[in-house]
């Protein structure tokens, strides 16, 4: 998913703790919860608070999980993954819980900022960055891998980029492409890295985001619209407009049905909205995450329902 670097705009002493207050369902909630956030030290990760958990942080049992078999559409793959500006940190969301739970921080060898993500099916994340290059990144421990993709490719400098699930698959469980969102909407072969367009022309798509259904969203700056794109000539088939704020950063995800958007709002950290296109209703979840949040991918492994 794409995204843009802002600098933190705030250094303070004090780390302000506020409890989360939520219904007895994150799908039940009427009234969004309210926090004031906290301050992020200069060179520290983000607090652990009521839904900020450092718990996996560096590694515990890294060697085990990095030897382990990927595996297609496991439980953890099946949540929403974001990247923090500060420090280039993965963490997993919980839409449910309004958890974040870190994995580690990225060490890719690049000069670069990250750009853009999106999330396979066996949990690898593929993360452009904004000198062009993609790497090949765990959601188990957040290490990078360099990949042979050749940046500039068809004029695709700096994309957005979404999985969506191929439509006549035969149920193969990993039959699924990588979409790419530039002055045109084009499709990236993991097998060759080589990029083929599919549409001539694109509204201002600035992120995308896939389903397990096949249907592919972009998120158009213009005007704060979602819109649901034909795969085959990058037309546009549906719109809608949730009620969120860009401000200094943007992300957003498809889970249960929704659309969870990350935008950088409150002081320069993330506030995180939950539209639902079945009612057209926006639903703040998260006032200040404490962070800013600069990427978010989900796989086609995300529920498309809401949990029951």
């Amino acid at each position: 998913m794409t995204t843009n670097l802002w600098k933190t705009m705030s250094e303070q002493k004090g780390i302000l703790v506020v409890a989360m207050v939520a219904a007895a369902s994150a799908w039940t909630l009427h009234c969004s919860p309210v926090r004031d956030g906290f301050d992020v030290a200069k060179d520290e990760p983000p607090p652990v608070n009521s839904f900020v958990d450092a718990s996996a942080e560096a590694g515990d049992d890294g060697g085990a999980d990095r030897l382990a078999p990927l595996v297609d559409c496991a439980d953890e793959n099946k949540l929403i993954y974001v990247l923090s500006q500060k420090g280039n940190e993965l963490f997993r969301f919980d839409p449910v819980s309004l958890v974040f739970t870190s994995i580690g921080r990225l060490v890719c060898p690049t000069s670069g900022n990250t750009f853009s993500m999106a999330v396979d099916r066996r949990g690898t994340a593929w993360i452009e960055y904004d000198d062009g290059r993609i790497f090949k990144v765990s959601t188990k421990d957040a290490s990078c891998e360099a990949t042979a993709y050749r940046p500039g490719q068809h004029g695709f400098l700096t994309f957005g980029m979404g999985f969506a699930k191929d439509d006549a698959d035969g149920g193969a469980p990993l039959s699924e492409t990588l979409y790419l969102a530039g002055d045109a909407l084009g499709r990236l072969d993991l097998s060759t890295f080589d990029v083929s367009v599919v549409g001539t022309s694109s509204p201002g798509f600035g992120e995308l985001t896939g389903t397990g259904a096949g249907t592919l969203y972009a998120f158009v700056q213009t005007g704060n619209r979602i819109v649901r794109l034909d795969k085959v000539t990058g037309g546009i088939v549906e719109t809608y407009r949730p009620d969120a704020d860009i401000g200094a950063g943007w992300a957003f995800a498809q889970w249960g049905g929704d659309f969870w958007l990350f935008t950088g709002t409150h002081n320069g950290r993330t506030t995180v909205t939950r539209y639902s296109p079945a009612t057209d209703t926006s639903t703040v979840m998260i006032e200040d995450t404490g962070m800013l949040v600069v990427g978010a991918g989900s796989s086609t492994c995300a529920p498309t329902e809401p949990p029951r």
